[in-house]
C-alpha cells in the first residue's frame, strides 16, 4: 500500500514478486512511454470453481471486478510511477486505508498494486504494450529450465518443490549465455 512513499525511490520504478526473474534484457522504453507506465495485459479473475470460494485472492479480485470493473494483473512485474500510485490511492481512500491497516490480507482489502494498474489504464495514466512480455511459468524445480526456451522474457518460480533447485537450474541456463 506505502510503495509510492519510499524515500529515495524515483518517480518511475518496477515493482518485483520475489520469485520473478527477467531472462533477456529489457530497456526503459518497454517499461515507460512519455512517463507513463506500460501496463502489461490483465486478466479476468479465476473461476471461483477452479480455485475455490476461500481463495482470498480469487475473492477480493471477483469483488474487484464487481465493483469497479476492475480485471486482475497476471503475476509478472509491474511499470509504476508514484504519482499515478497517489491519485488512484486519493480515488478510492477509505478503502485503501483500510487495507493498509488490515494486518493479514482480507477479502474486503483492495489490491493496491492491481488498482492502480487498471486505474491507470482507465484514466489514461499508461499504456499496454504493442507486445506483450512472454511469462514462462515454472512450478517443477527438476524441469523448469532443463529445455533452456529463448521464447520467454520473464520467468516465475511459484510454488517450486524445491526454490534453491529451481534458481540453480534458472542460473545454469540463462547466465552465462
Amino acid at each position: 500500500c506505502n510503495i509510492h512513499r519510499i524515500k529515495g525511490l524515483t518517480a518511475n520504478f518496477i515493482y518485483f514478486n520475489d520469485d520473478m526473474y527477467v531472462v533477456k534484457e529489457l530497456n526503459y522504453h518497454s517499461m515507460f512511454c512519455n512517463d507513463k507506465m506500460i501496463i502489461q495485459p490483465l486478466e479476468f479473475f479465476p473461476s471461483l470453481l477452479l480455485w475455490g470460494e476461500r481463495n482470498t485472492w480469487n475473492v477480493s479480485w471477483n469483488k474487484m471486478y464487481k465493483l469497479y470493473g476492475m480485471k486482475a494483473h497476471k503475476h509478472v512485474f509491474f511499470a509504476l510511477n508514484k504519482n499515478t500510485m497517489r491519485v488512484s490511492e486519493n480515488s478510492i481512500y477509505d478503502k485503501w486505508e483500510e487495507t493498509m491497516c488490515s494486518r493479514f490480507r482480507k477479502v474486503t482489502d483492495i489490491p493496491p498494486v492491481g488498482y492502480t494498474l487498471n486505474f491507470a489504464l482507465q484514466h489514461e495514466l499508461g499504456y499496454t504494450p504493442s507486445q506483450a512480455l512472454k511469462l514462462g511459468l515454472h512450478n517443477n524445480s527438476k524441469t523448469a529450465f532443463n529445455s533452456r526456451n529463448r521464447n520467454v522474457d520473464v520467468i516465475c518460480i511459484n510454488k517450486s518443490s524445491s526454490v534453491s533447485t529451481s534458481v540453480q537450474n534458472l542460473m545454469d541456463s540463462y547466465l552465462f549465455l
